[in-house]
């Protein structure tokens, strides 16, 4: 399914779920190339299963990466964070309009830590 929505969003398409229904809006320019879309949609409907629970799994991804970067002590595990949206971003499992939320994220925590966390000591 990964390849479907991938496809769509390369022809200009913006995926999401919305209860139960997979909505899909249009944002490129001009008009939706129909030789190439009408088979995706085609594939949307056949697999309507498959691509909510992948777009599910997109979104806990982005909620994964985004508390990873709430819990983030310096810029070092800022830094682990930006590897890892890179990576999940690259295996096509984050739309880039995730990408670039989560980044922002990053940026935003970035101002709110120390460069290199202050150690802790145990209790004794």
């Amino acid at each position: 399914m990964s390849q479907v929505a991938f496809q769509l969003r390369a022809s200009g398409y913006e995926i999401s779920l919305e209860g139960d229904k997979i909505a899909l809006d249009f944002f490129g320019d001009g008009d939706p190339d129909v030789g190439v879309v009408k088979p995706l949609i085609e594939q949307v409907k056949m697999s309507k299963t498959a691509l909510m629970q992948y777009l599910k799994q997109e979104e806990m991804e982005a909620a994964s990466i985004s508390q990873a970067t709430g819990c983030a002590r310096d810029w070092q595990d800022l830094s682990a964070t930006c590897d890892t949206i890179d990576t999940v971003f690259n295996l096509g499992q984050l739309t880039p309009e995730q990408a670039d939320r989560l980044i922002a994220e990053v940026v935003d925590r970035s101002r709110a830590i120390p460069e290199v966390a202050v150690p802790t000591r145990g209790f004794e």
